[in-house]
């Protein structure tokens, strides 16, 4: 492998498929690279696919890096750090880009402990300095002021981009990228994780970003007694309870409910939006929803234009009925779920 100066671009594809914010990261790394004028080099886990090929190349990257190694079907951050700690040392790289998921996360923080540099992570912007190092830039004190942080002295700079920071970018539609195969050279001896199997979460315990149906109440519900509605409508629905952030800095919900950009980012099946008026900052914490539904009693409310369907009206009222009628469902079923009709 050529030893160079390049932005490299962690691409996670859980299920085969490239995850969304890999895509956006991948995306702004090619507006990076072509400032640095160095390649874009994209790595994923599994072996040569054209099809993978074909789409990264689709989003800017010049070469594409297929981990290769049994140990590397299982997911296992170790290993995945491991791995890509041995990419950097051949590649030399100006940076190194992952997405801000649980894994991106994870990986990110053992990845720079391994190389002892620098990492920034939940970044919502990136940039160059006149020196052409990475400038990045993320929330801080509780989300309301936006710190911009570089690593002078440390090489590569990482950092973890927040969903829905930028918007991905086909380049050039005939576009080709050149494949590369590397073998880590693991070894079962060093390895100090071993996964014996994976339970599925009590749904009571169930986080927001593991959550397929989220009911979420902002700070137009005014009191924790009408808060508690967006928590029985949770319940019936069979979902877990989310927060703007203005009901959880009224004290309407707990710091942990909150979606957002100051929050947990999620992408439910369903995303219910109640009392939220749909600030960027909520917004970004939830936009790729598949399917987003919003009540508020202004019809003029910005999470109007992200909703797939709209109820204009009190949310109180609307979630209170909404209740109702799926209570009344419930207690018709044996199972106590709710039937088809």
């Amino acid at each position: 492998m050529d030893s160079d100066k390049s932005v490299l671009v962690f691409v996670e594809r859980p299920k085969g498929e490239a995850l969304e914010v890999s895509l956006e990261v991948l995306s702004k790394g090619r507006e990076l690279a072509s400032k640095l004028k160095a390649p874009l080099q994209a790595v994923m886990i599994g072996e040569n696919n054209q099809e993978a090929l074909t789409a990264m190349a689709g989003y800017g990257a010049d070469r594409v890096c297929f981990l290769e190694h049994p140990l590397l079907r299982n997911e296992d951050p170790e290993l995945y750090a491991q791995s890509l700690s041995r990419i950097c040392a051949l590649k030399n790289p100006a940076m190194v880009l992952l997405g801000a998921t649980f894994l991106g996360n994870d990986l990110a923080g053992r990845l720079a402990a391994c190389l002892k540099t620098g990492l920034v992570m939940d970044c919502l912007d990136l940039s160059l300095s006149q020196e052409g190092l990475l400038l990045q830039t993320r929330l801080i004190h509780g989300g309301r002021i936006a710190g911009t942080f570089i690593s002078p002295r440390s090489s590569p700079q990482i950092a973890t981009i927040i969903p829905g920071a930028f918007e991905k970018k086909r380049t050039k539609p005939n576009k080709e990228a050149r494949a590369e195969i590397f073998n880590p050279g693991l070894d079962e001896v060093e390895r100090p994780l071993r996964i014996a199997g994976r339970i599925k979460a009590d749904p009571e315990t169930v986080t927001l970003d593991e959550a397929e149906i989220i009911v979420s109440g902002g700070r137009g519900l005014d009191s924790r007694e009408n808060f508690a509605l967006v928590r029985e409508l949770a319940v019936n629905l069979g979902g877990v309870t989310g927060a703007s952030l203005g009901a959880v800095d009224a004290e309407l919900a707990e710091r942990k409910c909150l979606v957002g950009q100051t929050g947990t980012t999620v992408t439910p099946d369903l995303y219910v939006a109640c009392g939220i008026s749909g600030s960027i900052y909520h917004v970004l914490g939830m936009k790729d929803s598949k399917a987003i539904v919003a009540i508020n009693k202004d019809p003029g409310a910005e999470i109007f234009k992200y909703s797939d369907m709209g109820l204009v009206g009190d949310a109180v009222e609307i979630i209170r009925a909404i209740n109702e009628r799926l209570g009344l469902r419930l207690r018709k079923q044996p199972d106590g779920q709710p039937d088809q009709g």
